[in-house]
Formats: C-alpha cells, sequence, structure tokens
C-alpha cells in the first residue's frame, strides 16, 4: 500500500473508531522528502473528512450510539464528550477553530456539531483548513527539527527517533487522559 493510501486510510481511520492520529503517518511520509509528506496530508485530510462526515451522520441519526462508541475508545470520555457539546453548544462554529490546538479527537466534534444542530456544511468548511494546517504543521515541524536535531544521521536513525518521541507522546497524552 502506498504512502498516500495508507494517509487516505489512516486519515479516515483516526476520524472515525482508531485513537492514534494521522500526524504519526504524516511526520514518518514527510521525514526524508518533505514533499512526499506534503502530498500524504492532502489525503489524510480525505479521509479525515470521509470520516467526519460518517461520524457526523451518525451522530444526527443516532446520537446516543455515536456518543456510546465515543466512550469505549481510548483516550476519550464521558466528561471530555461533555465538554465538546458544551463547548460548541456555547461557542458554535468558533470551538471549531480551536479544536486542532486542544488534543481533543475530531470525531467528537464531529458527533458533536451534528447533536448541536451545527450545519454540516459549516462544519466542513471549518474542517478543512484546519485539519490541513494541523497536517501540514506537524510535517513540516517533524521534518526540518529530525533535520536540524539529526541532520548527518542516517534515515533508520531519525526513523527510530521519531518513533521513540511518538512514543513519549502517546504515553503522556494516555496519562494525561487518564488511560
Amino acid at each position: 500500500m502506498g504512502i498516500k493510501r495508507i494517509a487516505l486510510f489512516w486519515g479516515f481511520a483516526e476520524a472515525t473508531l482508531f485513537f492514534v492520529v494521522p500526524d504519526v503517518w504524516l511526520s514518518f511520509a514527510g521525514r526524508e522528502k518533505l514533499a512526499t509528506g506534503i502530498r500524504a496530508c492532502v489525503f489524510a485530510l480525505g479521509g479525515a473528512l470521509l470520516g467526519g462526515g460518517f461520524m457526523y451522520a451518525w451522530g444526527h441519526l443516532h446520537p446516543e450510539s455515536a456518543i456510546q462508541a465515543l466512550d469505549n475508545i481510548p483516550g476519550i470520555s464521558q466528561p471530555l464528550i461533555t465538554q465538546v457539546g458544551n463547548e460548541l453548544g456555547n461557542q458554535g462554529v468558533v470551538a471549531l477553530l480551536h479544536a486542532p490546538t486542544k488534543g481533543v479527537p475530531f470525531k467528537i466534534y464531529a458527533v458533536q456539531a451534528a447533536r448541536s444542530g451545527l450545519p454540516a456544511t459549516l462544519f466542513f468548511l471549518i474542517a478543512i483548513p484546519t485539519r490541513l494546517i494541523r497536517f501540514w504543521a506537524t510535517t513540516l515541524f517533524t521534518h526540518y527539527a529530525l533535520h536540524l536535531l539529526l541532520g548527518t544521521k542516517t534515515a533508520q536513525t531519525r526513523a527510530f527517533v521519531l518513533g521513540l518521541g511518538w512514543i513519549v507522546f502517546y504515553l503522556a497524552y494516555f496519562a494525561r487522559m487518564g488511560w
């Protein structure tokens, strides 16, 4: 499976029920050749939008089962789901603009946006740039940080350090989320 297909699949999977962000794959895809990573971001965005559409529809048609499914995903809790619902209820679309900086899964916003009555069109108009900017930022940062810190090291060393970095990130994330 090629880099772009994996990015598309991972974007969809994480936007639905998978709990590891596509940024992991995107950072690996762009660690040596930035252009490869940037192109993969577009495919991850496509997958994320498909997955977000699925979650939005699920949240609209069967909100209780969508919430239950979210609550069973590692790193997601009922208080977090409620918090996102409250943010969308109080702030509306503005809550979506801040979402990528909070580390809160996109899938929660998709389900809660549908539950709060936010129009799908508006949800996706905000989701497109916010997701793409975050994907690009992760890919750019990773590429340049690895080359700045480990420039003369082998590609395998950079991959090892990157993998180690993601493991540490997820250990800290799940510890913070109480999982």
